[in-house]
């Protein structure tokens, strides 16, 4: 429904639109003001990931992936969602100046992802979505990736470290639950102001 309305707002009342998602709101005084965008992208999108995060760490440690065999599967099928998109924008862009945009299509949108199976399948065994989000989010992180040091005009290192080092805080421990899940947060927030 949301994204059907946005998309009916944005070709019938484009500049509406556009200034709706210019508009800073926030906390000046915390340094918290932002335009639309990048609450969403900055903020709204680390909490969506983080949950993300969660259910995949459970499937990992005593879901349906498991497994390593199973775990596996999900990984190889996101490198060739990443690696095949890309290679057919790159056939198709060749010698125009649109080659250099080979890295965008590689991302997939794990938020449309998860709701399309909610709304087309939501009675899907817990393997299939355990499946979908693997593949999504390490598709997405590899895109992110791609983006990161292909594209990004400089990065700073102070807070790709900080990341690395929340990301690594608890080895393979957390498969006996021995971090807690909201030792995470930093980890979910530091990768955003690293470009």
């Amino acid at each position: 429904m949301a994204t059907a309305a946005a998309l009916l707002w944005a070709n019938y009342a484009g500049q509406t639109y556009s200034g709706f998602w210019d508009t800073e709101f926030g906390w000046s005084r915390l340094g918290l003001r932002m335009d639309g965008r990048h609450w969403v992208n900055d903020a709204l999108m680390t909490v969506f990931f983080f949950v993300i995060g969660l259910e995949l760490k459970h499937e990992l440690t005593q879901g349906a992936l498991a497994h390593p065999r199973r775990a596996l599967v999900p990984v190889i099928a996101a490198v060739g969602g990443a690696v095949v998109p890309a290679a057919i924008f790159f056939a198709i862009t060749w010698g125009t100046d649109a080659v250099s945009g080979w890295g965008v299509p590689m991302a997939t949108d794990p938020a449309f992802a998860v709701g399309i199976l909610a709304l087309v399948a939501p009675r899907a065994p817990a393997g299939l979505r355990a499946m979908l989000l693997a593949i999504a989010t390490v598709d997405d992180v590899l895109a992110v990736l791609v983006i990161a040091f292909g594209y990004a005009r400089g990065l700073t290192w102070g807070w790709l470290a900080a990341a690395a080092a929340a990301a690594v805080r608890c080895p393979p421990r957390s498969a006996r639950h021995m971090c807690s899940d909201w030792a995470a947060w930093p980890g979910s927030a530091s990768p955003s102001p690293c470009s």
